[in-house]
């Protein structure tokens, strides 16, 4: 299975509340390579990161599926699971270096144009990540599709990214592209498109043909 960074975590008006949202990047790396459709309604999100695997993720309830369609199977990882995830970084976090900052995102002063959008340059630079993204301020909608983002970290695995990436609403517009430095392997993300869309809600479940598969299992207690 290839390894999977969710730029979900890494992107950030005239639209309705309850619009959906479908966000289409490219991605250049040697951990993962192609087009991932990101896709947003209320609470939940998917991304199709690759067309033998999808994943759908419960905001409001911490619940992750990954869904692997060549197999026709699904793996669930509950909420249990993700929020016994969330405490144990949050507890090694505070048994970390005390007084150490939290990474913050800082402008270089420097403008570029992407995708012709003037972008202003940001970097941040976390525990063994750093990432520089080209923001743009004018980006149609912002505020809406930030929002729509927000929706989805709030619990679960996309709350653990959260240790790496800043949220979308500490941008102050869209991210056009970012250059990811992780482990010292460099992933680019770029943004093709945005649209706002009435999804179906079919696509946040499980395919009724999909068979259940085993889950991970964690090398720590779980409700503990």
């Amino acid at each position: 299975m290839k390894s999977v960074l969710f730029p979900l975590f890494l992107l950030a008006g005239g639209l309705l509340a309850h619009a959906d949202f479908v966000i289409v990047q490219k991605v250049e790396g040697s951990m993962q390579s192609g087009t991932m459709t990101l896709k947003f309604k209320e609470s939940k999100a998917r991304a199709d990161v690759a067309p033998e695997m999808s994943t759908i993720t419960d905001g409001a309830t911490g619940e992750v599926i990954t869904l692997m369609h060549v197999k026709k199977g699904f793996m669930r990882i509950p909420a249990e699971s993700t929020q016994a995830l969330t405490a144990e970084m949050q507890k090694r976090q505070k048994t970390g270096p005390k007084g150490a900052d939290l990474p913050k995102l800082v402008s270089n002063g420097k403008k570029e144009k992407i995708e012709n959008r003037e972008c202003e340059v940001f970097t941040w630079n976390g525990t063994g990540v750093s990432a520089t993204y080209w923001v743009a301020r004018d980006y149609p909608n912002y505020a809406a599709i930030s929002a729509a983002m927000e929706k989805c970290l709030n619990s679960g695995l996309a709350a653990l990214s959260l240790q790496m990436t800043p949220r979308p609403n500490d941008f102050p517009g869209m991210v056009m592209k970012t250059e990811m430095l992780i482990n010292g392997q460099k992933v680019t993300t770029t943004l093709v498109s945005v649209s706002d869309q009435n999804l179906d809600a079919a696509l946040f479940t499980v395919p009724v043909d999909y068979k259940e598969l085993p889950s991970p299992s964690f090398n720590f207690p779980i409700g503990k």
